[in-house]
């Protein structure tokens, strides 16, 4: 299986060398890989920022509790953050899920001294 990090650094080294097969499809499934990675990418930076936004209420909660006051509309939101947590998880995970199968379909790169191919064969 081809290394994602290669691919997320140098996705056109791997297209041009991935062309060299003269296989459309196997562009055509790199290119659909690259998107469901981001995709994924960009899910784990807004469920990492929900996390934080959480732990953040949760010490708010204490310093308040601690304090006295009430905290029944910071437990709400704070439950309210849960659900979508919960939510963006799995969405998170479908995509992960999914990455991982199209990263299987991406054939390994050729080497050098591989001549380009004519056709399919």
């Amino acid at each position: 299986m081809i290394d994602v990090k290669l691919i997320r650094e140098n996705p056109d080294f791997v297209r041009e060398n991935i062309s060299r097969r003269n296989d459309p499809e196997k562009l055509r499934i790199l290119d659909e890989f690259i998107e469901a990675d981001k995709k994924w990418r960009l899910m784990q930076t807004e469920l990492n920022n929900l996390r934080k936004k959480r732990n953040q209420l949760s010490l708010e909660v204490a310093r308040r509790k601690k304090m006295g006051e009430d905290v029944t509309q910071l437990l709400a939101e704070a439950e309210r953050l849960q659900n979508k947590i919960k939510e963006i998880e799995d969405i998170t995970e479908e995509y992960r899920r999914r990455s991982i199968n199209i990263l299987m379909r991406i054939p390994n790169l050729l080497h050098e001294s591989v001549p380009y191919g004519r056709d399919e064969n």
